[in-house]
């Protein structure tokens, strides 16, 4: 009796404990930098061969919760429409100006603007409305397949 009243108080601590503690969070990571240019791997990551499209900071960073990259345009295309189910997305533009479409809101949206784009919905299409663009964009939950 005092080993199946161990075993059962065990199992109940240490299934309280992996619920206290969040699923998602990962051990304390070093600290890094990307230097401008750069990718994170050292890898990049062209846009339709043509427009930088770098990972900055990867869904393998941060469990798949966050995936930060920089987009530098040089030429007039965007991604069409599209449905992310799984992430919210939000764009920083830093340089130019563009045109999104989230749904059926269209914004021109220039350095110093914000574009926040919420899970299923229609995201973002965006065309460039001059020719040097540069914005930060952020991929929220579920970030693995998008950055690894």
């Amino acid at each position: 009796m005092q080993r199946r009243k161990f075993l059962v108080s065990t199992l109940a601590v240490s299934t309280f404990a992996t619920q206290a503690t969040p699923h998602n969070r990962l051990a304390p990571q070093k600290p890094f930098t990307v230097k401008a240019g750069d990718a994170r791997f050292g890898v990049h990551t062209p846009y339709r061969g043509v427009n930088a499209n770098d990972v900055k900071i990867s869904g393998k960073d941060t469990n798949g919760q966050l995936a930060v990259f920089e987009y530098v345009g040089t030429e007039k295309v965007g991604p069409v429409l599209h449905v992310h189910h799984d992430q919210d997305e939000i764009f920083s533009i830093v340089d130019g100006e563009y045109l999104f479409q989230v749904g059926d809101e269209k914004f021109i949206v220039k350095a110093g603007d914000t574009v926040f784009a919420p899970v299923v919905y229609r995201t973002p299409g965006f065309n460039y409305r001059n020719e040097a663009n540069r914005c930060i964009w952020c991929s929220l939950r579920d970030s693995w397949k998008i950055s690894s």
